[in-house]
C-alpha cells in the first residue's frame, strides 16, 4: 500500500501546482491540458499497481459483472444484447472488478 500512496503523492504535488496557477493568465486550453496530464500520471500510477480499465467498445458483447447496464439504445450495426455505448469507465484490480462499466446495451429484437 505504501508504494500506491507515493505514487499517489506525486500526482498531488502537480495538483497543487495547478491549483497555484494564475487564473488570469492560464487559458481554458491550458488548464484542460494540465488536467489531462495529471489524470494520465494518476492513471499510469494505478495501473503499475494492478488497476485496469474496462471501457467496452461499442458491439463489444455486453458480461454481466463487468458492465451494468443501465439503459437500452438502439444503433445501426450493434447486435441485440450488445454494448452500445459507454457511459462511465469501469475499474479492477487484478482479476477483480472494483466498479463495473456503466453502459447502453442494445434491446433485444
Amino acid at each position: 500500500m505504501g508504494s500506491v500512496a507515493s505514487g499517489v503523492v506525486g500526482v498531488i504535488d502537480h495538483l497543487d501546482l495547478a491549483l497555484a496557477q494564475d487564473t488570469d493568465k492560464a487559458s481554458v486550453q491550458q488548464i484542460v491540458t494540465g488536467v489531462r496530464v495529471i489524470r494520465d500520471e494518476l492513471m499510469k500510477s494505478l495501473q503499475q499497481h494492478g488497476v485496469g480499465v474496462i471501457s467496452p467498445a461499442p458491439n463489444e458483447e455486453f458480461v454481466p459483472g463487468r458492465h451494468e447496464a443501465i439503459m437500452q439504445q438502439a444503433l445501426p450495426g450493434i447486435a441485440p444484447g450488445h454494448v452500445s455505448s459507454t457511459l462511465q469507465a469501469g475499474y479492477t484490480l487484478g482479476d477483480r472488478v472494483l466498479r463495473p462499466a456503466k453502459v447502453a446495451v442494445a434491446p433485444s429484437e
